[in-house]
């Protein structure tokens, strides 16, 4: 049997598969995206997690205790071991929070046949909170629309973005990418 050695060094983040040859046998150290984070990423989005909760309190109340519920899930679900994470339960808390951003807005009346799509199959996380972000951009622009909404609801609109935002972060150092 042929014994070959490779030493690779650097910085291989997410680069891909290489194979020499025919793989036989056991297969250790496997490199790959495997969604694990390091304790500075866990403890950024420890942060983020709890800022979504302080912020999730200016929501209305039909969509409130969703989104602090399900924060609530994907706090626990990302204080597991790495071992123990499913990362396919924090993706569907994280598309359960996204809709639920996006049903504020249209619960709202403000927003438009993309976010409505959103609020109700939000498949891509990083993508929809990205169109997230645009639409409260298109708000704000529209001077009329914004200035017509109430101090308080102007107050969510801006508390939309925010969350909106911690969702994508969230989802980005978790490397979660549409299905």
């Amino acid at each position: 049997m042929n014994s070959r050695n490779i030493s690779v060094s650097g910085d291989f983040k997410n680069s891909g598969v290489f194979n020499s040859g025919d793989i036989h046998g056991s297969v250790t150290n496997v490199v790959g995206d495997n969604n694990i984070v390091n304790a500075d990423t866990a403890e950024k989005i420890a942060e983020i997690i709890a800022n979504l909760q302080e912020v999730a309190k200016v929501f209305p109340k039909e969509q409130r205790d969703d989104v602090e519920s399900d924060l609530e899930d994907l706090q626990a679900e990302l204080e597991k071991s790495p071992e123990e994470q499913q990362p396919k339960k924090i993706k569907r808390y994280l598309k359960g929070l996204v809709a639920a951003v996006a049903a504020v807005l249209v619960g709202m009346g403000v927003a438009s046949e993309q976010i409505k799509t959103i609020s109700t199959n939000a498949v891509d996380i990083v993508g929809n909170t990205a169109t997230i972000a645009e639409e409260v951009q298109r708000i704000r622009g529209n001077s009329t629309e914004f200035k017509a909404l109430s101090p308080s609801d102007q107050q969510v609109i801006e508390t939309v973005c925010v969350f909106s935002d911690g969702l994508g972060q969230i989802a980005k150092e978790y490397k979660l990418q549409a299905e």
